[in-house]
């Protein structure tokens, strides 16, 4: 009888391309996909260096870990679970990621204390927690205080949505299940 793998994600490019990263079973966590990454970096333009970066629901890391891989720096991990942000902490730690923050709170309640401005803003929620369009406006709301002037936010969601006054749409894509979109105040 063969053992049972724990579920994994592969970092597609920068420093850890194509180190594969462990994390426990959670019916709880959705990992972006590669293909939505590989799209999103590209759009980025692939290296991300000195740019600091806000993961809001990190889960297993897979935005965050990737924008550090690529040379994002410092880049702040939010996840609210204390188990994942336990184990992601521990794969920051085993990748040497020394730039990755892990902070084990709720993703709006750091907005409302951090006092800091990010380049990128990464948001990957429960799909079912962000299901309403208002549930996204009091989200980007929030996120606006985050970002520096010109500064872009990454939503992914199971559909599109418009975002709120203020924001524009500077690229959405579909990709397999899920809807993604980069935005620009």
């Amino acid at each position: 009888m063969s053992a049972v793998r724990a579920p994994s994600f592969r970092i597609i490019g920068g420093r850890w391309r194509g180190r594969r990263v462990r994390f426990a079973p959670s019916s709880a966590l959705r990992i972006s996909g590669d293909r939505a990454r590989e799209s999103l970096f590209n759009i980025l333009g692939g290296r991300l260096d000195g740019r600091s970066c806000l993961d809001l629901f990190a889960g297993a890391g897979a935005l965050g870990l990737e924008a550090a891989s690529r040379g994002a720096a410092p880049v702040e991990c939010i996840e609210r679970n204390p188990q994942s942000a336990r184990l992601l902490r521990r794969t920051a730690e085993t990748l040497g990621a020394d730039s990755v923050h892990v902070h084990c709170c709720a993703a709006e309640d750091f907005l409302r204390r951090c006092g800091m401005r990010f380049d990128l803003v990464l948001m990957d929620p429960p799909f079912a927690e962000y299901a309403a369009a208002e549930s996204w406006n009091r989200l980007l709301d929030s996120a606006a205080a985050a970002l520096s002037g010109g500064g872009a936010a990454y939503c992914e969601s199971d559909r599109h949505f418009d975002p709120p006054r203020g924001w524009n749409v500077l690229r959405r894509k579909k990709t397999g299940a899920v809807c993604w979109q980069l935005l620009r105040r």
